[in-house]
C-alpha cells in the first residue's frame, strides 16, 4: 500500500502527459488549433513543440518563429499561427497532386515544458489534417435563369478540391436553400446543382448569392451572386 502512494504522489509532481485531439484546416489557414488535455500546466512562453508536415515523400520540421508563433487561447487550447507568406503545405509542389487529392498530415512529434527535456507526449499526435484551400474565382458574369430551371453550374477557379475531397461539401445561399430540400449536387468538379421538384431557386426575383463553401478543411466565405432569378426568359 505504501509503494502504490510513492508512486502516485510522483506522477502528480511530475505533470499529467498531455493528449492532442484531431483537427482540419486549408494549407492557408491563419492558424491551426491545439486542443487538448494538460495543455494547462505550463505558460505558452515556455512551451516548445516539434512539429512535423507528412507528405507525399516529404518530413518537412516547421520550425517555431520561422513558419508559425504560439499563442494561447484558452486552458485546453493553444493555437500555431501562421507567419506571413508562409503556408501549412505546399500544394504547388511535386508531391502537390497527391497532397490535393489525399491531404498533407501535420504531426506533433514532441512538447516540452520549460527547460525540461522530457517529452509530455505519450506517442506521436495527429495535429490536423491540411487540405488545398477552396478559391473560387467565376469565369463569368453570374447567367439570368427562370426560378424553376432544372441545372445551375457554378463555374470558377479553384474548385478542383471540392472534386477530390473525401468529404461531401455544403454550401450555403441567400435566400437560404436547403440540401436535399431544395436542390441536390450533381457534379462537385464545377458545382452543378439541380432543382429538386416543386422547389424554386428564389420566390421571388432577385440575386441568388453563394454565402459560403465548406469542405474539408472548414468553411470559406465566397458572397458572390452565382444566378440572377428573373420571371420569364421570354
Amino acid at each position: 500500500m505504501f509503494f502504490m502512494i510513492v508512486i502516485v504522489l510522483l506522477c502528480n509532481c511530475l505533470g499529467e502527459f498531455v493528449e492532442i485531439f484531431e483537427t482540419r484546416v486549408y494549407s492557408d489557414s491563419p492558424r491551426i488549433p491545439i486542443r487538448g488535455k494538460g495543455l494547462d500546466q505550463e505558460s505558452v512562453e515556455n512551451i516548445s513543440i516539434v512539429a512535423v508536415l507528412n507528405g507525399f515523400r516529404s518530413q518537412i520540421l516547421i520550425r517555431r518563429d520561422y513558419h508559425y508563433s504560439l499563442s494561447r487561447v484558452n486552458a485546453n487550447e493553444l493555437s500555431m499561427n501562421l507567419l506571413p507568406g508562409k503556408t501549412w503545405a505546399n500544394f504547388t509542389a511535386s508531391s502537390g497532386l497527391y497532397q490535393a487529392r489525399n491531404g498533407a498530415r501535420i504531426t506533433i512529434r514532441e512538447m516540452f515544458f520549460g527547460s525540461k527535456r522530457q517529452n509530455v507526449l505519450q506517442k506521436e499526435y495527429v495535429l490536423a489534417n491540411v487540405y488545398m484551400p477552396i478559391k473560387l474565382s467565376l469565369t463569368s458574369p453570374a447567367p439570368e435563369i427562370s426560378a424553376t430551371k432544372e441545372f445551375l453550374s457554378i463555374r470558377g477557379q479553384g474548385l478542383y478540391h471540392a472534386k477530390q475531397s473525401h468529404f461531401q461539401i455544403e454550401l450555403t445561399f441567400e435566400p437560404n436553400l436547403v440540401y436535399k430540400r431544395d436542390y441536390i449536387i450533381v457534379d462537385q468538379s464545377s458545382i452543378t446543382l439541380e432543382l429538386a421538384p416543386l422547389a424554386k431557386w428564389r420566390q421571388t426575383p432577385g440575386p441568388l448569392v453563394l454565402k459560403s463553401i465548406k469542405g474539408s478543411g472548414g468553411e470559406i466565405e465566397v458572397n458572390a451572386t452565382v444566378a440572377i432569378i428573373v420571371d420569364s426568359l421570354g
